[in-house]
């Protein structure tokens, strides 16, 4: 498997397998889990600083000339997910005012606010909209 715990390893990995034709970006979690991508080269990837949230593993990467586009992959652990939602939304607002034609992935364990959870209303709406 090209991704595992270990930070070196997926980076051995990616560049042997991938000729130095991708980038691979990580943000290491803190018990060995965490988010990556690899985007091509020739796209010009670079990373951009998120602001942490307690309980959130996040990486963001834009490319292109011009008009940017942007991914935003993020892990919300599920024992974070009612005290980080707000601080979540806040933090992709800013960025989509930045890169507007960003693209939010990830894991937000919104079960676990509750079936009815205004929050992971409120979230969910502000992510289709």
């Amino acid at each position: 498997s090209l991704i595992t715990p270990d930070f070196q390893t997926i980076h051995k990995i990616s560049s042997m397998v991938l000729c130095g034709c991708f980038g691979c970006f990580i943000s290491p979690g803190p018990r060995g889990g965490g988010v990556a991508v690899m985007i091509r080269e020739d796209l010009c990837p670079r990373e951009t600083i998120v602001p942490q949230i307690a309980g959130c593993e996040s990486l963001c990467v834009k490319w292109g000339r011009g008009v940017q586009m942007g991914l935003l992959i993020l892990y919300l652990s599920p024992c974070y997910v009612s005290t980080a939602l707000p601080e979540l939304l806040e933090v992709t607002a800013e960025l989509v005012v930045e890169t507007p034609r960003l693209l939010v992935m990830g894991d937000f364990n919104l079960p676990s606010a509750g079936e009815t959870s205004g929050m992971a209303r409120d979230f969910m709406a502000s992510m289709t909209a």
